[in-house]
């Protein structure tokens, strides 16, 4: 008895507790705490409210918010009116649902957190139905693509949750969520959801409108969205019938119509086999149709389709943009199983566009294009057969024929392709006439012109993966390129043999031949493959040669500057290979040269390399060699460029142990001046060409967004018949405003020097903006041998080493200018010598003067006449002088030499000195356009004073003042004239002199 009584007193307790822990779970603030405390510990979206209270009959939820990145939504009261036993059934029914005055808020400036990427794994090669020959590509996870296996699974789902009455009324607002204008809308969801054995009708509005903009916007302003929705489920929750109807009504300010669109959408299940059909259409037509149905005869679901499009019909739609006007009609036939494990899709479409170029600029060279598409494409599974596909495109004229040559097939779960018959062509593309006009908005501003391209190109399956060959060469005929009104080429034939290949290691393409032709034959010979494989680290690579005939290039307009060659060939071999940086390495070699004279010209050997760092920084590596004969000349330039958003800067070098400049002279044979013509003389003095007013005056630097330096040393300077040329050294300097040659200097023979240090600078507030200015020094510089090179086989005016220095400025407002413009402040000087500038020819009068003089002073002697005696004496003082003055060896000499802005040289200030000779004067040298300078007029004007030997036959002849200077000179009783020029000085005048003294004429 006892025991029974403490049982009973146990069993009360325990109802008792357990109906206290009822009490509090059914109070509001406890069950509020609960659940913010298992949803603070849940990840996903941010879910707070304010209070949550769950009856017997009811949930209600009190300010729930949910925020997932940009999106938030707020309900301030949410009614769910179940019994809660029913939540405990696999498909539970809700009699009600009903929530006012919601907010959901979409806000495009609030940023998504990134997710962390997946480990990549490499999927194996797949193999099933047909021949497997491509797997995935890139380690891509596969996308499920059974489209069919989903609709079927869920027209065969049961109902999860039937719901009754909803009542869902509430504001949605967005911004920065796509091209569309920001705005907000009316929503509500109103009706009767779905049940089982019952039908439902639902009820969907959605009023949207758009911020205020201008007339002209041609976004949507406003859009309405009614959708009615008709379903009705069996007893056991599966879809009997589903009908969706909406209507799109939309609004834009440049639009006073409305434009209106009806979808239509219906599953009927009523007959066991599903009956599946869909509308869209707008006010008066129907855009595209289709239908799926059972087949009375089979257990097939058959269908037709059915798509009319045009410019008037989709320009709604397009939100202002312009299109074309086109037409597009299409009519097929679909089939499927009764579970849509398979589904059949064929047709035929036809469309017409005109005007293409309203498309895209890009597009503007197409005009119109009209074609036809036939395909056949099924679905099995998840696998996508293409069974048939024929394109034909055409614009003035057929274009192109693309066909499928035999069926294949692209797996679902591997992107794997499969081809019945693998030794096979595929894929057969044919040109037959592309115009090359509709390329040429893409590479303006130069202008293509040649007939249209024809070949064709095939697709086969190797074992590792898909080819794409040419079957016909690609041809262009007749092609001429110019740009700006200069033509390039004229005349050219193209034809290319190119493949490629994708594989599961990676994709090349080869072209294995681009030939070039002109009129009289092969210009051009082309090869190059390149491409990337995993087993080089995805390390994309391209080598190639190519093979050009100069002289045969040199018939095209833009290469006229060759036609200095007989013959010529360039061979290069290039490399290039891209991973984080861009690698191009490359041999090239022009030999076999030979000018019009039939003359053998150097050859060019040059192999160097390219860096392009991803920093944007270059790197160039560049020996060449140049031969001739026995003779070579090696130089290396390297040069390192950086980038930045302003400028690029530059450290470079030129270093060499020798060069010959004769062979770079004679290289010139390629631009059409022959070696040693009289062309190669004038060019040193040409006179630059005319200056449009645009021309006039550059708007910057020529070298603007360039800094830096670049360095240069070359051991031997090598000139033809000049002085040994030795320790070239120099470096310029780039600056924003100002490029700086500095200390340039320059071995002359075995102890001369020539120094240079120079700027230019640019100032953009002048109307002549580039300075220039240089100073000039050289020391014992032996003059003879460059006068010896100038005039070979003359005897030189002058002997002895002579020092400069000299000043250059000049003002202009293009650079070519710089060649013959400025002024020029120089001082020469030399410290022993010989000239011989003073000859002069009293041969026809003293020819016989030794033996006049001495028959004269013979007969003289005899006979006692005197005057006869005098008479020899003159004839032999004027030789005696005529013998000195053609060869003065002179210890000093001293001159200033000024160029004025006009082109005239000013001589002051000519000082020269003998034991027993002086010469002072001034002069000019008058510029003369188109004449070199040593050929230009010269005017001289000298004093002469004398001493010695020939002092006193120049007294003798009686030209000599009596009175003698400080040193003993006695001075010339006139002055007199030097003309002629540098080349050839004039002393016609002083031979008159002489020639008076000892004639009396």
């Amino acid at each position: 008895m006892k025991n029974s009584r403490r049982l009973l007193w146990i069993a009360v307790i325990f109802v008792g507790g357990l109906g206290v822990l009822v009490l509090l779970l059914a109070q509001p603030r406890v069950q509020t705490s609960i659940a913010n405390r298992v949803l603070k510990e849940q990840s996903g979206p941010a879910i707070t409210f304010d209070a949550l209270n769950v009856g017997l009959r009811s949930v209600e939820v009190s300010n729930l918010a949910v925020v997932d990145g940009p999106l938030s939504v707020r309900i301030p009261s949410m009614k769910v009116t179940v019994p809660i036993w029913h939540l405990l059934k696999s498909a539970p029914h809700i009699e009600r649902l009903e929530a006012k005055g919601w907010e959901m808020r979409w806000d495009g400036t609030v940023s998504v957190p990134a997710l962390a990427e997946p480990a990549e794994s490499a999927p194996p090669v797949a193999a099933a139905g047909w021949t497997a020959v491509l797997a995935t590509l890139e380690n891509e996870q596969p996308v499920s693509t059974d489209v069919l296996a989903q609709i079927s699974t869920a027209l065969e789902t049961a109902l999860p949750v039937s719901v009754g009455e909803i009542e869902l009324r509430g504001n949605a607002m967005w911004q920065e969520a796509g091209p569309g204008a920001d705005g907000k809308a009316q929503v509500s969801i109103v009706g009767n959801g779905p049940m089982p054995g019952a039908a439902s009708e639902l009820e969907i509005v959605v009023k949207a409108m758009g911020v205020q903009t201008t007339s002209d916007d041609p976004r949507i302003q406003s859009l309405e969205i009614r959708a009615r929705i008709n379903s009705e489920f069996n007893s056991e929750h599966q879809l009997r019938v589903a009908e969706i109807e909406s209507t799109f009504n939309a609004s834009r300010p440049d639009r006073a119509e409305i434009d209106s669109y009806i979808l239509k959408v219906s599953v009927d299940k009523r007959e066991g086999s599903p009956r599946l059909q869909l509308a869209l259409s707008d006010t008066e037509h129907e855009l595209f149709a289709a239908n799926l149905a059972a087949d009375t005869e089979s257990a097939l679901l058959t269908g037709e389709w059915t798509m009319k499009l045009s410019d008037v019909s989709v320009r709604h739609l397009m939100l202002g943009r312009d299109v074309p006007e086109f037409s597009l009609a299409g009519v097929g036939v679909l089939r499927a199983t009764s579970q849509l494990e398979e589904m059949n899709l064929a047709g035929d479409l036809n469309f017409e566009i005109l005007d293409v170029s309203q498309l895209s600029e890009a597009m503007a060279g197409v005009s119109d294009l009209s074609g036809d598409l036939g395909f056949e494409i099924r679905q099995v599974g998840g696998d996508t057969r293409f069974i048939r596909l024929d394109l034909n495109v055409a614009g003035a004229a057929p274009v192109l024929r693309a066909r499928l040559l035999q069926g294949i097939e692209i797996g679902a779960d591997r992107d794997e392709l499969r081809v019945a018959q693998p030794d096979e062509p595929v894929i057969a593309c044919q040109l037959l006439g592309l115009p090359l006009s509709w390329f040429q908005p893409a590479i303006e501003p130069w202008v293509v012109d040649a007939q249209p391209i024809e070949g064709q190109i095939v697709g086969l399956v190797t074992p590792q993966g898909l080819r794409f060959v040419t079957s016909e060469p690609i041809k262009i005929e007749g092609m001429a390129v110019a740009n700006q009104g200069q033509s390039y080429v004229d005349e050219m034939n193209l034809e290319i043999d190119l493949g490629s290949e994708i594989t599961t290691e990676g994709w090349q393409i080869e072209l294995g031949r681009v030939e070039v032709f002109g009129e009289h034959g092969r210009l051009i010979n082309f090869q190059a493959r390149g491409g990337r494989l995993k087993r080089d680290n995805d390390i994309m690579k391209l080598v190639g040669r190519i093979d050009a005939d100069l002289a045969g290039l040199s018939a095209w307009p833009g290469l006229s500057d060759l036609g200095g060659l007989a013959r010529g060939r360039l061979q290069a071999e290039f490399g290039v290979g891209v991973e984080e940086r861009l690698s191009v390495a490359t041999a090239i070699s022009v030999s076999g040269l030979e000018s019009l004279a039939g003359h053998a010209m150097p050859e060019i050997d040059l192999d160097g390399r390219v860096d392009l760092r991803p920093d944007g920084s270059m790197e160039l590596h560049l020996p060449f060699e140049i031969t001739a004969g026995d003779r070579s000349s090696d130089l290396t330039f390297n040069l390192r460029a950086e980038s930045s958003a302003s400028d690029w800067k530059l450290e470079g070098s030129l270093s060499g142990p020798k060069i010959h400049l004769q062979d770079i002279q004679a290289l010139s044979a390629i631009t059409g001046v022959a070696a040693g013509d009289e062309a190669v003389v004038s060019a040193l003095d040409m006179t630059p060409p005319d200056l449009s007013p645009v021309q006039a005056k550059p708007s910057r630097a020529i070298w603007a967004g360039v800094r830096g330096s670049i360095q240069a040393a070359v051991g031997e300077v090598v000139v033809e018949g000049s002085p040994n040329l030795s320790r070239f050294k120099a470096e310029l300097l780039i600056e924003p405003e100002t490029l700086k040659v500095k200390d340039l200097s320059l071995g002359v023979g075995e102890r001369g020097e020539v120094k240079i240090d120079g700027q230019l600078t640019y100032d953009a507030t002048d109307s002549q903006p580039y300075l220039a200015s240089a100073t000039v020094s050289a020391s014992d510089v032996a003059v003879e041998p460059w006068l010896l090179w100038f005039e070979p086989g003359s005897v030189p005016v002058l002997e002895g080493n002579v020092n400069l220095n000299a000043n250059w400025n000049a003002q202009v407002s293009d650079l070519a200018d710089l060649a013959s413009g400025g002024q020029i402040k120089a001082q020469v000087s030399s410290t022993g010598g010989v000239l011989r500038a003073l000859g002069v020819d009293v041969e026809n009068y003293v020819k016989t003067g030794q033996t006049v003089a001495a028959l004269g002073a013979l007969f003289g002697t005899v006979t006692g006449n005197e005057k006869l005696t005098q008479q020899a004496q003159l004839v032999q003082s004027a030789t005696e002088v005529a013998q000195r003055l053609s060869l003065v060896a002179f210890d000093q000499l001293n001159l200033n030499l000024e160029r004025a802005q006009s082109g005239n040289v000013i001589i002051s200030e000519l000082s020269l000195i003998s034991p027993a000779l002086r010469l002072v004067g001034d002069g000019r040298i008058n510029y003369r356009e188109g004449l070199a300078f040593w050929l230009q007029p010269l005017a001289l004007r000298m004093d002469l004073s004398a001493r010695d030997e020939i002092g006193v036959a120049l007294t003798r002849l009686g030209l000599l003042n009596s009175q003698a200077d400080a040193l003993g000179y006695l001075p010339l009783v006139t002055d007199f004239t030097l003309d002629g020029s540098l080349a050839n000085i004039g002393t016609k005048e002083l031979e008159r002199l002489l020639v008076r003294a000892f004639t009396g004429r």
